[in-house]
Order: C-alpha cells, then sequence, then structure tokens
C-alpha cells in the first residue's frame, strides 16, 4: 500500500495528481504498473476517490511533480484537487 504523495502537475490545480516514489519505480518507465484505490478503513484517513482513476508515467517534471515518476491522476473533463489521504494498493513488475 502506498500512501499519496501529492503534486500539481501542468493543471495548475493543487494536488491534483500523485505520484509513486520507490526505488525500483523512479525513472523506469519499462515497469509494468496496476493500482486499485484503497477504501480500507476511511476512520483510518483512506478517502476513496471521487472520479475514475488513471496512471502514467512522465520523464519530465511538471508543475511539482518530480519527473521520473509514476503519477495517478482523476480522468475527469476539469482537472480536481485529489482526496488528502487517499491510499493506493500498488503492484508492479519489472520487465
Amino acid at each position: 500500500m502506498a500512501a499519496s504523495n501529492s503534486c500539481d502537475g501542468d493543471s495548475g490545480v493543487p494536488n491534483s495528481r500523485t505520484y509513486l516514489n520507490h526505488p525500483l519505480l523512479n525513472s523506469n518507465p519499462n515497469a509494468v504498473v496496476l493500482f486499485t484505490a484503497f477504501f480500507g478503513n476511511v476512520s483510518g484517513g483512506s478517502t476513496p476517490p471521487r472520479n475514475p482513476l488513471a496512471l502514467y508515467y512522465s520523464d519530465v517534471a511538471s508543475g511539482n511533480c518530480p519527473a521520473g515518476r509514476w503519477l495517478i491522476y482523476q480522468t475527469t473533463v476539469l482537472s480536481e484537487a485529489m482526496n488528502i489521504g487517499s491510499r493506493y494498493n500498488i503492484w508492479f513488475v519489472l520487465p
């Protein structure tokens, strides 16, 4: 399970994306990454996402999102802030 690391991306909306920070994923665009939102115990700080989510790799810094990271974002037409405290189940393999 990974906690979110909020960043703005290029949308200008604060906390509109979250990036994964793991030594085997950082600067590795060839990794195969799957994720799901962690809905666990809401009282423990895990807030379900409001909108569908997607994942992409960015090799350039964007807003305050660092370069060489996998980013999770909401797939809505208008960028919207991610839920504070959101968490995710992350699974990956390296080719």
